[in-house]
């Protein structure tokens, strides 16, 4: 049971990182493509539909594992 709940706990703070690093990326994408002038719009639009997919799913599966941890530890208490 500990291992599990140990398992929970590194997984979500393994999804809130991603999530910070996808934040960072299209924020840097926002940058190149409208400040600098560095990618194209297509390429901009590429990046952020895969960066928007990528943190739907992070998303959807964050409040999942965040409700099995509190459900394991109010078991365990």
């Amino acid at each position: 049971k500990k291992i599990q709940i140990k398992s929970l706990k590194k997984k979500i703070k393994k999804l809130k990182t991603e999530k910070m690093v996808l934040d960072e990326l299209m924020k840097k994408a926002q940058v190149e493509r409208f400040k600098e002038n560095k990618i194209s719009g297509i390429t901009y639009n590429i990046r952020m539909q895969k960066y928007q997919e990528k943190l739907s799913s992070i998303e959807e599966d964050l409040p999942v594992f965040e409700a099995r941890l509190q459900t394991k530890l109010k078991g365990k208490g």
